[in-house]
């Protein structure tokens, strides 16, 4: 255990409030201040404090990191600018202020590609039509446009790897699954104390959890020379221990969810792993092991052991679902050739049960495409599974579009044309959309006919 660990829970008031009400103010206000100071602005490169700023319901990693930049960019005020998460009304495929009068008067992060400009304040979006891109994320168009130009050469050693590295797995994907792009998935979904109760965690939370780990990451200057794997192996699973003991009440209470015990063993098994995940040729920067690593050079102890509790929690209640889903009945419909389609009812309590379906089918030698159905949005999503090529997946998917109403289906395509591994009806973020009428023996007829070409 490292000096800075402290065992004294008196010190870690965490057991009644992993995160205390009012600290998101301050966490969120010192994180844009450490980026800013150290990018080393002379100047603001953006007059006046910052906005309101606006993005859609469950932000990505992206979203996040593009609004902390955007913070610092501006003159710091006593206030923190609100950012507001809002479900969006969308028609095919284009975001008017009428349907969505929130966006009025506020600065847009990672929507608003189409949206009627002269009503908003400004717009960074990566986004163009039918869910193509004109950048690879809002986060290098926030870094080019206005960070590259201001700050100091010595601030952009630390930056740039971490930019280039959330440019990537959006556009492309690559995020390992205790990478914050894909723990953030998580974060939104999963449930906290809320007061006596149990809900999601607040926006102002979200924010002021992955600002302060963005933040700590983009600082680090010395954050490869002095990585330790062994140490912050050993450091961590002092922390993880720690979780548990603090936690233990809270589930006792109900004011987290009961978590099995065989699933508490397994996340503890990938929280010890030695091997470091990497994208493209660069070691990752944005694991949870790295972040830790950053997060404790950056915090006090005890904000730290409050940032990674979040952390913690949502691999716990992630895994929960995978386990339960990997062991249900599957439900499935036969194409031609052998291949399936695997349906599935999101249940209340489930979060991103795609995951255990999509190992499922490849575990036991299935081919063909998982379609995830949550009855409580009307929303639906259609995935590449196990052993099926690009060339029939795209196939499948240009059939499918070309018989439902124009704007029911979204289908991310890279700024090559490359469409993205899965397409989605109605989200909780965007809720213009039809819904498809579709149901699982559809799927497979589409599926079928893109089999035989």
């Amino acid at each position: 255990m490292t000096s800075e660990s402290n065992s004294d829970e008196s010190v870690h008031p965490l057991a009644a409030d992993p995160l205390r009400p009012g600290m998101e103010i301050g966490l969120t206000r010192a994180s844009s201040i450490k980026v800013r100071t150290h990018l080393g602005f002379a100047d603001s490169p953006l007059a006046g404090p910052a906005p309101r700023f606006v993005t859609r319901v469950n932000a990505s990693l992206d979203n996040f990191c593009a609004e902390l930049l955007l913070r610092a960019c501006h003159v710091p005020g006593d206030d923190v600018a609100p950012f507001e998460e809002h479900r969006l009304y969308d028609r095919n495929g284009a975001l008017r202020i009428a349907d969505n009068p929130a966006l009025r008067g506020a600065a847009l992060i990672g929507i608003g590609g189409l949206a009627e400009q002269r009503e908003v304040l400004a717009v960074y979006d990566e986004h163009t039509a039918g869910g193509r891109r004109r950048e690879g994320s809002t986060t290098k168009l926030v870094f080019d446009r206005h960070v590259v130009p201001n700050a100091s050469a010595a601030a952009m050693a630390s930056v740039e790897p971490v930019i280039t590295e959330i440019n990537t797995t959006d556009s492309h994907g690559g995020a390992s699954g205790d990478h914050l792009y894909s723990i953030l998935k998580v974060v939104h979904a999963m449930r906290w104390p809320d007061g006596d109760r149990m809900g999601r965690l607040s926006m102002a939370w979200k924010r002021a959890v992955i600002g302060g780990t963005l933040s700590a990451v983009l600082v680090d200057t010395t954050r490869d020379e002095t990585f330790d794997n062994d140490a912050t192996l050993a450091r961590l699973g002092d922390e993880w221990s720690r979780f548990l003991q603090r936690t233990r009440e809270l589930r006792a209470t109900g004011r987290l969810p009961a978590i099995d015990e065989a699933v508490i063993a397994r996340v503890q098994a990938v929280l010890a792993r030695n091997e470091q995940a990497s994208i493209g040729d660069r070691r990752s920067t944005l694991t949870f092991r790295r972040a830790a690593a950053s997060i404790w050079k950056a915090w006090t102890p005890e904000l730290a052991a409050r940032l990674l509790s979040v952390y913690f929690e949502a691999l716990l209640q992630a895994q929960q679902t995978f386990d339960r889903v990997l062991h249900r009945p599957l439900h499935m419909t036969l194409a031609r050739d052998g291949f399936v389609v695997i349906s599935h009812r999101v249940a209340a309590d489930e979060i991103l049960p795609h995951r255990a379906l999509q190992v499922r089918m490849r575990r036991e030698g299935m081919r063909g495409i998982v379609v995830v159905t949550n009855p409580s949005i009307k929303s639906m999503m259609a995935a590449r599974g196990n052993g099926l090529s690009t060339e029939t997946w795209t196939r499948f998917v240009q059939r499918l579009i070309a018989i439902e109403p124009r704007g029911t289906w979204y289908v991310p395509t890279a700024d090559d044309g490359t469409i993205a591994a899965f397409m989605v009806n109605r989200t909780e973020s965007f809720v213009g959309a039809p819904a498809s009428r579709l149901r699982p023996g559809d799927f497979a007829n589409l599926l079928s006919l893109a089999l035989g070409k």
